[in-house]
């Protein structure tokens, strides 16, 4: 699973080449890469800095994502994760190209 935001969307595509399982994008709406640490939550000065994501959008949607992946990776509980794109996330999946 590769989290992003639209500004470093293409900094790291090496997952997204050469995989032999499949590879989900998500990628978040109105953030930008320091809106990912929990700075937003506490530190009101550099809210300009974050994007304009809500903190506990992001948060709640991350942890869903994380949770899916735990429930289907390492808990074997279901066979793919079950992600969804709302308003503020994107979800892609790249398949397995060799």
């Amino acid at each position: 699973m590769q989290v992003s935001c639209k500004n470093n969307e293409n900094v790291v595509n090496r997952v997204y080449i050469r995989h032999t399982e499949p590879v989900y994008k998500v990628l978040f709406r109105d953030m930008t890469h320091i809106g990912f640490a929990d700075v937003i939550k506490y530190i009101l000065p550099i809210k300009l800095l974050v994007g304009k994501l809500d903190a506990d959008v992001l948060h709640k949607n991350l942890c869903k994502c994380h949770l899916e992946f735990f429930d289907t990776y390492l808990k074997k509980l279901k066979d793919i994760p079950e992600l969804k794109s709302n308003d503020d996330v994107r979800i892609s999946v790249y398949e397995a190209d060799i």
